[in-house]
Parts: C-alpha cells; structure tokens; sequence
C-alpha cells in the first residue's frame, strides 16, 4: 500500500513502512520461540494442577512452570526489539513512495 492509496470514502491511507526481510525473519523466529514456550508452560499448568500428585512433584512442577515464564518474557522482549529496530532502521532510510 502507497500513501497515494484511498479509502472508499476517498480520504488518504497513510503508507504503512516496509520492513526489511531480515528483521521479518528475525522477528518470525523469536515470536515462534515465544509460542513454544508458552504451549510447554501450559503443559507444565496442567501436570501440577491435576490431582493424585505429591506435594513435592506438585511443588516442582510449579518450578518449571514458573521458570518458564523468564525464556518467554526474554524472547517477547528480543522479538518486540527487533521489530521496532527493523521499522526504524526503514523509517530512517529516508525512502520515499
């Protein structure tokens, strides 16, 4: 889309930035690396939420669950850096439509 497309209405849509296949990748590989983890921490939800399961496997399986979340909060952070640089590096390009 160019900033010289319209809307049905006829009024201007501004230019969204193009961003380098690079950082699409980059950004791509740490969101599915993000997803991952959040489907193996849903698992490790629900082996210490089920009953029948001593205190110290329950106990441990809250660990993992826990320790989970800091893999996931890493990769979201690194993806929304990533993201961010490869829109601003474009911007800063000084391309034009």
């Amino acid at each position: 889309m160019t900033s010289s497309d319209t809307t049905t209405k006829g009024t201007p849509v501004p230019a969204r930035p193009e961003i380098a296949p690079g950082s699409r990748r980059n950004y791509a590989i740490f969101t599915g690396i993000t997803v991952l983890f959040i489907f193996v921490q849903s698992i490790t939800a629900g082996n210490f939420i089920e009953g029948g399961l001593p205190d110290s496997a329950k106990e441990t399986w809250t660990n993992i669950h826990g320790g989970l979340a800091y893999p996931i909060m890493l990769f979201a952070l690194i993806a929304a850096i990533v993201a961010l640089r490869g829109s601003a590096r474009r911007a800063g390009s000084g391309s034009s439509p």
